[in-house]
Protein backbone atom coordinates (compact mmCIF):
# COMPACT_ATOMS: atom_id res chain seq x y z
CA UNK A 1 0.00 0.00 0.00
CA UNK A 2 1.25 3.27 -0.88
CA UNK A 3 1.04 5.77 1.74
CA UNK A 4 0.31 9.42 1.80
CA UNK A 5 3.37 11.52 3.52
CA UNK A 6 1.45 12.98 6.27
CA UNK A 7 -2.09 11.80 7.29
CA UNK A 8 -5.03 14.29 8.23
CA UNK A 9 -6.46 13.53 12.03
CA UNK A 10 -9.09 11.26 10.18
CA UNK A 11 -6.62 9.35 8.27
CA UNK A 12 -4.52 8.67 11.21
CA UNK A 13 -7.55 7.78 13.59
CA UNK A 14 -8.85 5.26 10.89
CA UNK A 15 -4.72 3.55 10.22
CA UNK A 16 -4.59 3.11 14.09
CA UNK A 17 -8.10 1.54 14.25
CA UNK A 18 -7.07 -0.97 11.43
CA UNK A 19 -3.70 -1.73 12.84
CA UNK A 20 -5.27 -2.39 16.51
CA UNK A 21 -7.98 -4.34 14.65
CA UNK A 22 -5.36 -6.55 12.75
CA UNK A 23 -3.72 -7.15 15.75
CA UNK A 24 -6.50 -8.22 17.58
CA UNK A 25 -7.33 -10.39 14.88
CA UNK A 26 -4.13 -12.09 15.01
CA UNK A 27 -4.01 -12.50 18.54
CA UNK A 28 -7.24 -14.44 18.49
CA UNK A 29 -5.77 -16.79 15.88
CA UNK A 30 -8.25 -15.21 13.02
CA UNK A 31 -6.61 -14.72 9.72
CA UNK A 32 -5.79 -11.37 7.93
CA UNK A 33 -5.38 -12.52 4.25
CA UNK A 34 -3.92 -9.20 3.00
CA UNK A 35 -0.82 -9.05 5.22
CA UNK A 36 0.40 -12.66 4.46
CA UNK A 37 1.22 -11.85 0.39
CA UNK A 38 -0.45 -8.84 -1.05
CA UNK A 39 1.59 -8.71 -4.16
CA UNK A 40 -0.12 -12.14 -5.07
CA UNK A 41 -3.31 -9.89 -5.18
CA UNK A 42 -5.68 -8.76 -8.12
CA UNK A 43 -9.32 -7.70 -8.10
CA UNK A 44 -10.83 -10.82 -7.93
CA UNK A 45 -8.68 -12.31 -5.64
CA UNK A 46 -9.12 -9.56 -2.80
CA UNK A 47 -12.32 -9.18 -3.52
CA UNK A 48 -12.80 -12.79 -2.26
CA UNK A 49 -10.82 -12.71 0.86
CA UNK A 50 -11.78 -9.17 1.62
CA UNK A 51 -15.19 -10.25 1.82
CA UNK A 52 -14.18 -12.85 4.37
CA UNK A 53 -12.06 -10.30 6.71
CA UNK A 54 -12.50 -10.35 10.01
CA UNK A 55 -11.04 -6.71 9.79
CA UNK A 56 -13.13 -5.30 6.80
CA UNK A 57 -14.90 -2.69 8.59
CA UNK A 58 -12.00 -0.90 9.94
CA UNK A 59 -10.08 -1.86 6.41
CA UNK A 60 -13.23 0.00 4.48
CA UNK A 61 -13.19 2.70 6.75
CA UNK A 62 -9.38 3.65 6.28
CA UNK A 63 -9.84 3.23 2.70
CA UNK A 64 -12.61 5.62 2.93
CA UNK A 65 -10.07 8.61 4.09
CA UNK A 66 -7.86 8.58 1.07
CA UNK A 67 -5.00 8.09 2.70
CA UNK A 68 -4.23 5.37 0.29
CA UNK A 69 -3.64 6.45 -3.21
CA UNK A 70 -2.48 3.20 -5.06
CA UNK A 71 -3.52 -0.44 -4.76
CA UNK A 72 -5.96 -2.73 -3.54
CA UNK A 73 -7.84 -1.96 -0.31
CA UNK A 74 -10.99 -3.50 2.06
CA UNK A 75 -11.22 -5.40 -1.78
CA UNK A 76 -11.43 -1.76 -3.70
CA UNK A 77 -9.18 -0.85 -6.05
CA UNK A 78 -7.17 2.41 -4.63
CA UNK A 79 -6.91 5.33 -7.56
CA UNK A 80 -6.57 8.58 -7.42
CA UNK A 81 -9.77 10.47 -8.84
CA UNK A 82 -9.37 12.20 -12.46
CA UNK A 83 -8.74 16.04 -12.69
CA UNK A 84 -10.54 17.58 -14.98
CA UNK A 85 -8.23 19.01 -17.93
CA UNK A 86 -6.66 22.22 -17.33
CA UNK A 87 -8.26 25.21 -19.32
CA UNK A 88 -11.18 23.35 -20.54
CA UNK A 89 -14.54 25.12 -20.05
CA UNK A 90 -16.63 23.53 -17.91
CA UNK A 91 -19.90 25.16 -19.73
CA UNK A 92 -21.25 23.20 -22.88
Amino acid sequence: MAHLTHFTPPQAFAHQRLTRAIGNALGEGERVPCIEDPTAWDELTSAWFCIRCPVLTSCSAYADTGAVEHGILAGRRMTPLPRPARGRSRAA
